[in-house]
This record gives structure tokens, sequence and C-alpha cells, in this order.
């Protein structure tokens, strides 16, 4: 595998080069936001280049949804005295630890 970068409007993607027996170019967005490129050994890596200079918006799009899927599927941990948006207000979160007997 060959590991590559381009610049596209001040951001720079990286993606790696997979030498396959293909008749054409594929382009895959990883969810780890890895970028992969499959293509023949007849394809010169400028042509490859310019392929994946073509898709830049394209994979710049899906690597921050990948980012931002991420980002929300996190685990979050709540504390008493936190200050969390609710129904567009500024709440300062309070937890009451309720124990019940069950008879």
């Amino acid at each position: 595998m060959e590991k590559h970068t381009i610049e596209h409007q001040g951001r720079v993607i990286t993606f790696v080069i997979q030498r396959k027996n293909v008749k054409n170019i594929n382009l895959r967005v990883c969810p780890d936001s890895s970028v992969i490129v499959s293509a023949s050994k007849k394809f010169p890596y400028d042509f490859i280049e310019q392929f994946v200079c073509k898709k830049a918006l394209w994979i710049l799009k899906n690597i921050e949804r990948f980012d931002q899927k991420r980002l929300l599927s996190r685990k979050i941990e709540y504390k008493s005295g936190d200050n969390i948006e609710y129904l567009g207000q500024l709440r300062r979160l309070s937890i009451l630890r309720v124990h019940l007997k069950l008879t």
C-alpha cells in the first residue's frame, strides 16, 4: 500500500493506494476517516492524484460526516452541578439518588 497526501482548500487529505486487479478506480472513505483508493497498476500516480483532487469535496464531506458520528456516539457522563442546555436554555443539573424499598 502506498500512502499519499494532497491539499485541497487548505485541508490535507491523506489517502492510501491499493493496487488491485480492478478495471476502474474505486474510492472509499472508511468510518475511521481513512481514504482508500483501489486502482490497477496500469493507472499512473498522476492520474490517481487528479481523480482524488476531483473528488476532494466529496471526500471532505464524508470525513466530516464520520467525525460528527464519532463525536455524537461518545459516551457522555454527567455529574451534579454540570451546566446543560435543555429546551434552548442553560440549566444546572442536579442529580438525586433515590432508593426504593420493595416489599
